[in-house]
């Protein structure tokens, strides 16, 4: 290709970057409105950071000038709780959150009219953002709360920021195994406070994990709240495995006739614990609430919540055909984006973003895919977590293979180690490093995977239910001798029994037949080495002997 050939392709992007303000507004996507700010700054969302990079991060938002100050800078870490919590730490814990659960809170945006000029508006959002941080800062280091680590780049939270103010229903997706770790219910505080007609519902999504008596459990304790949250059970992926018509789906959300109007108009007393489906959630959205200032006779719905809770799966579920991409690793969605789904109803879909909220160990929001897995450093914590929940029979019936018991002198019904989880996976497996050994961290990998996509289910009771009525493994479908005989006990047996003894068992069964040879009784079968005898002797050793008998009897003729 000429060098003129190849610049032609530079100077053709740089012209359509120049002038793509003159493309019609239906091609525009949300980060190019004019409302005064820079939407191509970077979107990478910011949960962990060491204590150094949050201590620079933290100057350079309040503007400071921190270069002659950073030598003198001396970082102190803490070593925080990994792994499993005994009963007494969990109950500590908790009490410890109730006291100050009125702390945790979401960032408000800064008030703002038509007179405030965007460069006053950022200034006033980046110092209202850094009084939120230090405010949660110092209530971890005063309290020693242990908190999640929640999105700290602001352009995360001025994305949520605007979702609420368009949305005249806000919707809050979280995971129905483990509902109160996904729910922010400050999120909803601060819908209140922007306008009091906004709408709140919190949306059960992989309802389809749980039985009927578990969403009941759950549906009677968010009826017993004082706040009485709207709350629908959902199941995204049974929508979208449902192979329904693109035309006449869209029919069914104009004819109010197809939906039975007495099971989807329910009050906010009226809670069911059945899993809705698509057209009744739609025919929710469009009666509960009408209007808006954004688009004339349209209702916005807001979905808001963690990473991989399935926000965007459940706007692709809703619509029946891929509008957002949807990945397994958290943080897949940028920027909120804007779907018209019909001529009243348009979906807008919010970045994944980490609440502020209490947890015992960064362990747990891995196994609930708050957090990366495949960027994870230390796999034996979240592995133990898990191991924790897990029966030792339910692991070996789903991967097929036999975790070693545990040795003589130790606690024969404690649950396996992560040690001995991944070296039996591993090596079932074939997951081997150059030098041999079993590739536990990659074990690690699929077995904390299949707990964040079911395949391993765990689901976690209400407060004031018993975790272990709630949520009932089956029994074991058999006993194995790998189940009933601890390893050091087969491998003594083996050992004592050796290799002798075992073949003198295996062969004294055989059956030894009796015939005649001329007019000799003779016996024909097998040696305990497996050799064929005729009569007292080997017969190969005494055809050799009679053949070499007749040939010097031929020699003396």
């Amino acid at each position: 290709m000429s060098k003129k050939g190849k610049s032609s392709l530079g100077r053709a992007l740089i012209r359509d970057r120049m002038h793509k303000g003159a493309r019609p507004d239906s091609f525009r996507h949300t980060t190019e409105l004019k409302d005064g700010y820079d939407w191509s700054t970077n979107m990478q969302s910011i949960t962990e950071q060491n204590d150094l990079d949050e201590f620079l991060a933290t100057a350079e938002l309040a503007g400071a000038d921190f270069t002659a100050e950073k030598l003198n800078i001396r970082v102190v870490t803490e070593l925080k709780p990994t792994g499993v919590l005994s009963e007494a730490e969990k109950k500590a814990q908790n009490d410890l959150y109730q006291q100050h659960k009125d702390s945790i809170r979401v960032p408000r945006r800064p008030y703002w009219d038509a007179r405030t000029t965007p460069e006053e508006l950022a200034a006033n959002e980046r110092e209202s953002f850094l009084a939120w941080r230090r405010e949660l800062a110092e209530l971890q280091e005063t309290e020693g709360i242990h908190m999640t680590p929640y999105e700290k780049n602001l352009e995360f939270w001025r994305q949520l920021w605007r979702v609420v103010e368009r949305s005249d229903i806000v919707v809050q997706i979280v995971d129905a195994r483990n509902p109160n770790l996904f729910l922010c219910e400050d999120l909803f505080a601060y819908v209140r406070e922007t306008s009091p007609h906004k709408k709140c519902l919190v949306l059960l999504n992989k309802a389809d994990f749980l039985t009927e008596s578990q969403r009941k459990s759950w549906s009677d304790y968010f009826k017993n709240r004082k706040d009485e949250l709207k709350v629908v059970f959902f199941s995204a992926l049974e929508e979208a495995a449902a192979k329904d018509d693109v035309e006449e789906v869209s029919e069914s959300y104009r004819d109010d006739g197809l939906i039975s109007g007495d099971f989807i108009r329910l009050s906010v007393e009226e809670y069911s614990s059945a899993l809705w489906t698509k057209d009744q959630l739609v025919h929710l959205f469009r009666t509960w609430h009408t209007g808006t200032k954004y688009k004339a006779g349209s209702t916005t719905v807001g979905l808001c919540g963690y990473p991989n809770v399935g926000k965007s799966s459940t706007i692709n579920a809703i619509t029946q055909c891929k509008k957002v991409s949807v990945s397994s690793t958290p943080g897949k969605t940028k920027h909120f984006q804007t779907i018209i789904l019909c001529e009243d109803l348009i979906l807008c879909d919010c970045p994944g973003l980490v609440f502020p909220n209490f947890v015992s160990s960064k362990a747990e929001m891995v196994i609930n895919g708050i957090l990366s897995i495949d960027q994870l450093r230390d796999h034996v914590p979240p592995v133990s977590l898990v191991l924790s929940q897990i029966p030792r029979h339910i692991l070996e019936e789903t991967y097929g293979i036999c975790i070693p018991h545990p040795p003589e002198g130790e606690d024969p019904d404690r649950p396996p180690t992560s040690a001995e989880l991944l070296n039996a996976y591993s090596y079932n497996r074939g997951f081997m490093t150059s030098s041999g050994q079993p590739d536990n961290p990659r074990g690690a990998r699929y077995i904390l995977k299949d707990y964040v996509n079911g395949k391993l289910k765990y689901c976690i009771a209400p407060p004031g239910i018993d975790q272990d009525e709630y949520h009932k493994y089956p029994p074991p479908k058999r006993s194995t001798p790998s189940a009933t005989i601890p390893v050091h006990v087969r491998m003594t047996k083996e050992r004592v029994l050796g290799t002798e003894d075992i073949d003198h068992e295996f062969f004294k069964d055989q059956i030894v037949k009796v015939g005649f040879k001329g007019r000799h009784l003779v016996k024909s079968g097998l040696t305990a080495s497996g050799a064929s005898i005729v009569g007292d002797k080997k017969h190969h050793k005494g055809k050799k002997r009679e053949k070499l008998r007749r040939l010097h009897q031929h020699k003396d003729a």
